[in-house]
Parts: structure tokens; sequence; C-alpha cells
């Protein structure tokens, strides 16, 4: 599902970005695009709306982030905890 998709990449790299190089912005920015390019690909969204459709998953992504990590400081923290409970 196509809605689906943000919510993966999200979770994707929140658990596999290197923490000590990475945080919750580089977690978004990577989201995003990786999501607008599936997007393009799937041809759904057209070029003239790239720019207004960024910024909304953006904020999206953010709002998905949040409630991922909830409690979390930083993206180590959040790794370990979701590890932890993992196990």
């Amino acid at each position: 599902m196509i809605e689906n998709k943000l919510i993966e990449y999200v979770k994707k790299y929140s658990l596999t970005l290197d923490p000590h190089e990475n945080n919750f912005d580089t977690v978004i920015y990577e989201s995003v695009g990786d999501y607008m390019a599936y997007l393009m690909d799937k041809g759904i969204v057209p070029y003239s709306q790239l720019d207004a459709l960024e910024d909304f998953l953006k904020e999206d992504a953010k709002d998905l982030l949040k409630k991922l990590t909830y409690g979390c400081q930083n993206l180590e923290e959040f790794q370990v905890n979701y590890f932890l409970r993992a196990k």
C-alpha cells in the first residue's frame, strides 16, 4: 500500500542509520527522498507538485518519527530501546 511506504522508510532509516553520524533530521531527509522517488517511479505525482509534496511529506515524516521514537532523546537511544524490546 502506498500510504504505508512512508512509514516503512521512516522505520527503516531510524533503525539502520548510524546514530553517531546521523540524527532525526537525516531520517526524515532519507525517508522523504526515498518515498518521493517511489511515487515518481509509479507516476503518481505530477512534477509540478513535487515541491509542495515534499514540504507536506517532511511534516508527515516528522509526525511519524515523533510517534515512533516517543520518549527517546536521540537516534541512538531509540535504537537501543527498540532492540532491547525485540529480544
